[in-house]
């Protein structure tokens, strides 16, 4: 069950295993949460259907369709959010404006999750003559009236809200100073030096390769490699600045001149 609840939080099982007892808690908790908003979204739509519908099949085929696109959105938003574990060029006016989004989304969808779950609270409390109701409305209405006549419900949707920004405020807290994102960083990093120099060292053969065929035909030709334009390849967040000037004499030079000379 922990790593079931690992897993729909986003978290790599084997990197965690080797974190701290805090990473292992906070995600264990994020899919904790997941579970109990998934338990309250599907409710509240099949609440929220069969006020509108009063029949069985569109009611679960309704619920089924919304649910999963709620709670899909939801996780995805909430997985996005984890720090970056591979160098990439600072740009905070994009990510300011793609957090507000994505705070906005989520508190959104709490919204919309809390008031067809606080229908479904009304309609039992109607039931048990806790609250009373002649039913002659129909849904929007009833929910309408019921959030003027009954204050206590907003209290609800608060509680609801904060179920829903408390796994963000944890995915936010599980930032690189915990031995999880730590781990996961030296290990992604490996991983992409590591296929970035398989691949460097294919691309070079193939050319080296191409080149030789060059000499069968008595054309004298060798492979040269590029000059490296950053000096944290492959990640490429820091450009190399040439000081040097360089200065073209014939057209040829100028063919066969890399860019990063120009600079």
């Amino acid at each position: 069950m922990r790593r079931y609840l690992w897993k729909i939080a986003g978290a790599d099982c084997e990197i965690i295993e080797k974190s701290g007892k805090d990473s292992q808690y906070s995600f264990w908790l994020i899919g904790f949460l997941y579970l109990i908003i998934n338990v309250l979204s599907y409710m509240g739509f099949f609440g929220m259907f069969i006020g509108v519908f009063d029949k069985i099949v569109p009611t679960i085929l309704g619920t089924l369709v919304l649910g999963f696109l709620v709670t899909n959105i939801y996780r995805i938003n909430l997985i996005s959010l984890e720090p970056n574990t591979l160098p990439v060029k600072n740009d905070s006016s994009s990510l300011l404006l793609t957090n507000i989004i994505r705070y906005s989304t989520v508190v959104l969808f709490a919204f919309f999750v809390s008031k067809s779950v606080e229908m479904v609270i009304i309609s039992f409390f109607e039931s048990t003559g806790f609250i009373d109701y002649d039913g002659s409305k129909g849904y929007m209405d009833h929910m309408s009236e019921m959030n003027k006549s009954q204050p206590w419900i907003w209290l609800i949707t608060c509680l609801i809200i904060l179920l829903f920004v408390t796994p963000i405020y944890l995915r936010h807290r599980l930032n690189r100073a915990h031995e999880y994102y730590i781990l996961r960083r030296i290990r992604d990093k490996e991983l992409v030096k590591k296929d970035f120099q398989k691949a460097k060292a294919t691309k070079e053969d193939l050319f080296h390769n191409l080149y030789r065929e060059y000499k069968k035909v008595n054309i004298d030709k060798s492979y040269v490699p590029p000059i490296a334009k950053y000096s944290d390849e492959p990640f490429n967040t820091k450009e190399i600045i040439s000081s040097k000037k360089t200065f073209l004499k014939t057209s040829e030079e100028f063919i066969h001149l890399n860019d990063w000379d120009l600079k």
